[in-house]
């Protein structure tokens, strides 16, 4: 997008687009007219650059919170599994169970 200075000295306002992969040039014209157009790209531009803006930061706050639901998943977690070993339980194959208590010695000479 921009103004063009043509060999007798006009100065024209075009835009550029993509049209089937290709870059296309468009003619949008020159003097009171390119100036408005170029003025409400320009302004175009400015509100997609506020948008990109505004959405990397709420991509950083999110991210933020993540790292937060992160950390408190580990701590729950090691918590939980503090008091289920504390209770007697083991994990076998991903699942927790009542660890069995083996017979002792002095109990297996008693049967």
């Amino acid at each position: 997008m921009g103004w063009e200075t043509r060999a007798n000295g006009g100065r024209y306002y075009t835009r550029s687009r993509r049209e089937h992969g290709r870059v296309v040039r468009e003619y949008v014209g020159c003097g009171e007219k390119g100036e408005l157009a170029a003025a409400a790209d320009a302004a175009r531009r400015e509100e997609r650059e506020a948008d990109r803006t505004m959405i990397r930061a709420e991509r950083e706050r999110v991210q933020a919170i993540d790292a937060n639901l992160v950390d408190l998943h580990r701590t729950a977690d090691l918590l939980t599994r503090g008091a289920l070993m504390a209770a007697g339980f083991e994990r076998y194959k991903r699942q927790w169970r009542k660890r069995r208590d083996k017979p002792s010695e002095n109990d297996a000479g008693q049967a």
